[in-house]
């Protein structure tokens, strides 16, 4: 026999196979394949008694429409198997000389075919509104369409994997399940979009990917998933190792999902934009603490006193999606213990504290208390104006620590108290009230740093124990004032015992240095961007090896110091110098 010959004849065998697999699956399920057929011919003559429009489904209408739908496909992916597995006769027919992928192919075809004609008839003689069903944006009747195609290919497998009413459960796992992973799969890069860029400003073609290709890529996906998994119930469950088209399709899910950290990894800001960020803090080990108001208007709006606006308190790591760990009213300065294990904030000037694990708030001091023991202890309030000036604290070494400053009129002047987190207050630090911009504690030495404003041009130095002080006065280069503010945070860096002035001016940040020792200042480092948004903190991380500044857009640069540069470059300077000597023992170096 000839080549050709040979290769007709399987042809001819093949296609003679199909056509018998598809008259017995007409004859078995003629039935069901028919039960659509009075409510078309319902529409059918009802259109046809009212010409030139069609029926409008409405809102109940395309409810029904979906639910039917849902139920045929169910009800036509389920009889491709179960009938035969019930029966016990699958067996026979999976060994009958016969492949295997035509038996599935026909069988699907055959359900799926029916399926489609009437989705079609039917669809051509109602008029959906799916504009009044709560759909994600961009949802439309091709949606509808691969759902029906994935819950009927589930439902065919499902034939397959259990018996009885059990089908019905297994086809809500599996479906449940498989929405949910190419959900996660769509929303992280649809995250990743939006953390780097506002809607408005997304290009055509990243938007076009993410809405429309993408998930129609993981619709077809999840389409395909439940036909191998029944091919390999069909081959009694062999060893994936040997299963070609389950290693394939495992493999794409996997390559799927590494693509998609790879480029969180890449391609992630440092910190997710946020256009309402008032305040915060950065902790290498417990992340980046934010608040920030829950209404997008004050975004460029300044609270008022008196006025109670919502905020909310966010928890991230680097690049990460941050989480909502709180909200209240008026929420401001939030600072992470050193120990990483704590967040203190105040609530309408409330101070508060948090246990980062358990979520656990504990009130430290409310000076709204009829119990109030600072009001015992302190001056009469001037009156404050009609700016909104909120209190802070900051904690001391040991985590346990707390100094409150108490705000007094919008000038900064100031009263500060020592407060445990688990006694309450403990005394009053200062003796006359003080102008306070900010503060820097080393709780190790009893020596509290107040770091003054525009009103104070001066550092005053003061002993938590003694309660003795003195002020040094800034020169008046880095003098603050209105349009050169100290907006922070100011911080003590241990390795050269110097502390860290943050200042801006218009589009320039400057990081000054006050040496304890010699009481000198000095200009550390300078960065100038046009971008910076301006009276609003940068976040510093506990280790002074990068700073994240907020910009206009509400987005965030990251930067790193000075201080990591000249670390990394003296490290690199070092090791070049060793390998120099390694190789040339009678060279001097001369540095």
């Amino acid at each position: 026999m000839q080549p050709s010959q040979s290769k007709n004849t399987i042809v001819s065998s093949f296609i003679h196979s199909g056509l018998v697999l598809f008259y017995n699956e007409l004859k078995r399920n003629l039935i069901p394949f028919l039960l659509p057929l009075p409510a078309f011919v319902i529409l059918l003559i009802v259109n046809l008694l009212s010409p030139g429009s069609k029926i409008i489904a409405g809102t109940n209408g395309t409810w029904a429409y979906i639910s039917i739908g849902i139920l045929l496909a169910m009800t036509y992916g389920l009889q491709c198997f179960s009938q035969d597995a019930d029966k016990k006769t699958l067996d026979f027919i999976i060994t009958r000389p016969i492949s295997l992928y035509l038996i599935i192919l026909v069988k699907y075809l055959t359900s799926i075919g029916i399926f489609l004609i009437w989705s079609f008839l039917i669809r051509n003689q109602i008029q959906l509104n799916l504009s009044e069903l709560p759909l994600p944006n961009g949802m439309g009747e091709e949606w509808i369409l691969l759902t029906f195609l994935t819950i009927h290919a589930i439902s065919l497998f499902s034939g397959l994997l259990v018996k009885g009413l059990e089908r019905f459960f297994a086809i809500i796992i599996l479906t449940g399940s498989m929405t949910y992973l190419c959900y996660q799969f769509w929303v992280k890069l649809f995250d990743l979009l939006m953390a780097n860029y506002f809607w408005y400003d997304i290009p055509p073609y990243q938007m076009n990917f993410v809405i429309k290709v993408f998930p129609i890529f993981l619709a077809l996906l999840a389409l395909i998933t439940p036909l191998v998994a029944t091919l390999w119930q069909l081959k009694n469950r062999i060893p994936l190792q040997h299963f070609t088209a389950g290693k394939t399709i495992i493999g794409i899910w996997l390559s799927i999902y590494l693509l998609i950290l790879m480029a969180q990894y890449l391609f992630s800001p440092p910190l997710w934009p946020d256009g309402t960020f008032k305040s915060g803090d950065w902790h290498d080990q417990a992340g980046i603490v934010t608040a920030s108001t829950v209404d997008p208007s004050y975004e460029d709006r300044i609270v008022l006193y008196n006025e109670q606006v919502k905020f909310k308190l966010n928890l991230t790591q680097l690049g990460q999606k941050p989480k909502v760990l709180y909200q209240g009213y008026n929420l401001y300065h939030p600072s992470i213990s050193p120990n990483g294990k704590m967040i203190a904030f105040t609530e309408d000037n409330i101070l508060k504290v948090m246990n980062i694990k358990t979520k656990e708030v504990i009130e430290i001091y409310n000076p709204k208390s009829k119990n109030n023991l600072i009001d015992s202890i302190t001056t009469k309030q001037p009156q404050r104006s009609i700016l909104y000036k909120p209190n802070f604290a900051i904690w001391g070494e040991d985590s346990k620590h707390l100094i409150y400053v108490d705000f007094l009129n919008d000038n900064g002047l100031s009263n500060l108290y020592l407060f445990h987190t688990q006694k309450g207050l403990l005394k009053k630090i200062n003796k006359e009230p003080l102008t306070v911009g900010d503060l820097v504690w080393d709780s190790c030495e009893n020596a509290l740093y107040i770091i003054g404003n525009d009103h104070d041009n001066a550092i005053t130095y003061l002993n938590t124990n003694s309660l003795k002080q003195k002020t040094y006065p800034m020169p008046s280069k880095i003098r603050p004032s209105t349009i050169f503010s100290l907006t922070g945070p100011c911080v003590i860096d241990h390795r050269t015992e110097k502390i860290l002035l943050v200042m801006k001016y218009l589009d320039t940040i400057r990081i000054y240095s006050f040496d304890i020792h010699n009481k000198e200042f000095d200009l550390v480092e300078q960065y100038v961007d046009e971008r910076i948004k301006p009276n609003i903190p940068i976040l510093l991380n506990n280790n002074l090896t990068a700073f994240i500044f907020p910009r206009l857009d509400g987005s965030f640069q990251y930067k790193a110091t000075k201080f990591y540069i000249d670390k990394n470059h003296t490290h690199d300077h070092d090791n070049d110098h060793d390998h120099d000597h390694d190789h040339d023992h009678d060279h001097d170096h001369d540095h």
